[in-house]
């Protein structure tokens, strides 16, 4: 959830951001437990301990409830730094990358991406709120993307930020394919995501 500063008191703005947490750990656990629909905002409610009407005053709605805990992830994946070392080549950075955000996806599960990719595909005004909140690059990769071109480990000719979109998008394609669709085991797409990094190696670094 994105975080803006705020002219309420700090008090009072202490006990709003208690109450939008306790809003969106409760909506997770309904949410990964009966699924989007079945949840209701007042059951919501209720095993969050606070008042309904706080859900439309914070979140709008259940859809609103949802898109801040997209924001909330993406931030904390996008935003904090990278919860590995860096590597000391190109092709081992992506291929650590690529088991980083395995973990992450192995520790939200499975089920709470298939229910915003369903809710994507059927709720259109939902599906463009998910793209606008989405579309970011992930900054931390970036950084070090750039600190190996200046070194020289990358080829001064390309754009570290296309090869960023495209080390995100694999992903993306082999956790929504492999992953959600298909059911394919970690093992294998982390097999299929290396391989992607060593293509990306000899297409772009200096020496793999």
């Amino acid at each position: 959830m994105k975080c803006t500063k705020s002219k309420l008191p700090p008090t009072r703005q202490n006990d709003r951001n208690l109450s939008e947490c306790k809003l969106l750990e409760a909506a997770q656990q309904l949410f990964m437990k009966l699924g989007f629909d079945a949840s209701t905002t007042r059951m919501i409610a209720a095993q969050a301990g606070v008042n309904l009407a706080l859900i439309s005053k914070y979140f709008g709605n259940k859809e609103g409830l949802l898109l801040s805990l997209i924001e909330r992830r993406k931030h904390e994946m996008l935003h904090c730094s990278l919860g590995y070392p860096e590597q000391p080549d190109f092709v081992g950075e992506v291929r650590a990358f690529y088991s980083y955000l395995l973990d992450i996806h192995a520790l939200v599960g499975s089920l709470m991406m298939k229910i915003v990719i369903s809710k994507s595909l059927t709720d259109e005004s939902f599906n463009c709120q998910v793209k606008e909140r989405l579309a970011i690059e992930n900054r931390p990769l970036l950084e070090r993307l750039l600190k190996f071109q200046k070194s020289g480990a990358l080829r001064s000719d390309v754009d570290v930020h296309q090869i960023e979109e495209q080390i995100r998008s694999y992903y993306q394609a082999q956790a929504f394919f492999g992953s959600i669709l298909y059911g394919d085991s970690k093992e294998n797409i982390l097999k299929k995501l290396h391989l992607f990094a060593e293509t990306l190696g000899k297409a772009y670094a200096r020496s793999v």
